[in-house]
């Protein structure tokens, strides 16, 4: 007989017991990372730097490691009103991050009267839990406890998953992507165009979110036979796929209006270093994988192969279209829109559906044996996980040498 379902009031324990226990293992690993940490100050090479940071800094030393810095200059101090310039030319500043985490941040601030470092991992870890709800809820909903929990366990587990409790916009971002998922895949536009919103001023993932709406329209004209697609609701949903790709605009005009200078947002984003060293705007992983298919298409082909299986795999398809397709358009998106770095492994995280290779409903028509191995292979692939969340921390996000000499996390 069928294990019973949760019930309705217990179930949220779940992805909260299990992004609970990932974080203190995350906490425990960045406190390590921490406790090797060299010390940064004014001179260190290729890092920006907002406070200088001693050696073995403790955890709340390290969560505003690498991009944490300027978040923390913007939760501090704002935006600058004039663009930065050395010689003539524009450097690096913070218009390059958009403005919801780092507004959030400072608004905890203000009402705690707490320093940035734990204002910024508490809404990290805040936003994250969040996040695993909603997605239990809806993987749940959709396929089963066993689903929901196995996808919860690999997301947490993922070599970056730090990256949810640190001054970064992962956690965030993966919170309002869910939402945005959920509520198109339920027709509700009204609040998938919040969420993207929201978003805009979050991470700039509106032109993928855009393209996903745009399919999802495509697909039920053409099933229209099939599955009702009233004149009305054609139009809403038409409506919300322009404005959501109209929205990806909103931040560039923001830095526009508030700097005087139409192109304020292209200029910062070409004056980073690794858009000048690699190239410009047509020099990404995609290109890069054509002309180097044996190095950089030895990992992007993959990785595209995994989120195109996952999308398609029979078992999948109890899954609404809308989110089946989100990583496979996300992660051409990304591999478009970026430039060889190990931030990729933060990127990856956000694509959410193919982290579990085993989100399928539970079997309950196999032997024992079989249903300890479905057990048993989610829980190796954890454990695997973690082993890479240590390399990750050790080797990429906390520092023991020259900034310069360490992969951008």
């Amino acid at each position: 007989m069928p294990r019973p379902r949760l019930t309705e009031h217990r179930w949220t324990l779940v992805p909260l017991v299990i992004y609970a226990i990932t974080r203190v293992i995350d906490g425990i690993l960045l406190h390590i990372g921490a406790s090797r940490q060299a010390a940064i100050t004014s001179t260190t090479p290729g890092y920006k730097l907002t406070t200088p940071t001693p050696e073995s800094p403790g955890y709340l030393g390290v969560v505003s490691n690498w991009d944490g810095q300027w978040f923390r200059t913007i939760a501090e101090n704002g935006y600058p009103t004039t663009l930065p310039e050395v010689g003539g030319e524009v450097v690096p500043n913070e218009w390059a991050f958009s403005g919801g985490y780092p507004f959030l941040v400072r608004l905890l601030m203000m009402i705690a009267r707490i320093e940035f470092p734990l204002a910024a991992t508490v809404v990290s870890l805040a936003c994250g839990a969040v996040a695993m709800v909603v997605l239990y809820g809806m993987v749940r909903e959709w396929m089963d406890d066993y689903a929901a929990t196995t996808l919860v366990l690999a997301l947490c587990c993922f070599p970056s998953a730090p990256v949810l409790q640190v001054a970064y916009t992962e956690s965030m971002s993966l919170l309002l992507v869910v939402l945005a998922l959920h509520a198109l895949s339920t027709q509700r536009h009204g609040w998938f165009l919040v969420w993207a919103a929201l978003l805009s001023v979050t991470r700039p993932l509106l032109l993928p979110l855009g393209l996903l709406a745009a399919a999802t329209w495509v697909v039920r004209w053409r099933r229209r036979d099939v599955v009702e697609f009233p004149r009305r609701e054609r139009v809403v949903s038409a409506v919300a796929c322009v404005a959501c790709v109209a929205m990806a605009a909103v931040w560039p005009a923001i830095a526009a209006v508030v700097t005087r200078n139409t192109s304020a947002f292209t200029e910062t984003m070409a004056a980073w270093p690794t858009n000048k060293s690699l190239g410009g705007a047509t020099v990404n992983w995609l290109t890069l994988a054509a002309a180097n298919p044996a190095i950089v298409g030895a990992f992007v082909l993959p990785v595209l192969a995994l989120v195109a299986y996952a999308a398609l795999r029979p078992t999948a398809k109890t899954l609404p279209a809308t989110v089946r397709w989100w990583a496979p358009i996300y992660m051409v998106y990304m591999f478009a829109a970026t430039k060889p770095s190990a931030g990729i492994l933060r990127y990856i995280l956000l694509a959410i559906f193919p982290l579990s290779p085993l989100l399928e409903p539970r079997t309950t028509s196999g032997s024992r044996a079989d249903s300890l191995m479905q057990w048993l292979v989610p829980v190796a692939l954890a454990v695997a996980g973690i082993v890479g969340q240590y390399y990750w921390v050790m080797k990429i996000f906390t520092i023991d040498e020259a900034p310069s000499v360490q992969p951008f996390p």
